[in-house]
């Protein structure tokens, strides 16, 4: 049961590693762009909305964190709990980038 459990917390982590490879090997988002791009380029409200969705995404990324670390917790080995805790750490800090970009969002013209 135990090397069962293992292998599942294995495969959970090594499919999350892979998610951030996978996201962090896609193009820039259209967010990182708007900063090297004039305000002519895009429309105001495009722009706007870009930043909106990408504070979703964020905002996604932070619940599968958050649903990882209760997996974890549920089935938790002596040895899982850094994991747990740093799950928890990255969804907090994908909450709080996520607040920021709808911030700038909001105070754009």
């Amino acid at each position: 049961m135990n090397a069962l459990l293992s292998q599942a917390c294995i495969l959970l982590a090594v499919s999350a590693l892979a998610g951030c490879a996978v996201m962090s090997a896609r193009e820039p988002s259209a967010a990182l762009s708007d900063v090297s791009a004039p305000e002519a380029a895009r429309g105001p409200s495009e722009s706007r909305l870009q930043w909106h969705e990408d504070a979703q995404e964020l905002r996604t990324f932070a619940d599968r964190h958050e649903v990882e670390a209760e997996m974890l917790l549920q089935h938790s080995l002596p040895t899982d709990a850094r994991l747990i805790q740093q799950r928890r750490a990255l969804a907090q800090q994908l909450r709080v980038a996520a607040d920021q970009i709808e911030q700038r969002a909001q105070e754009m013209p």
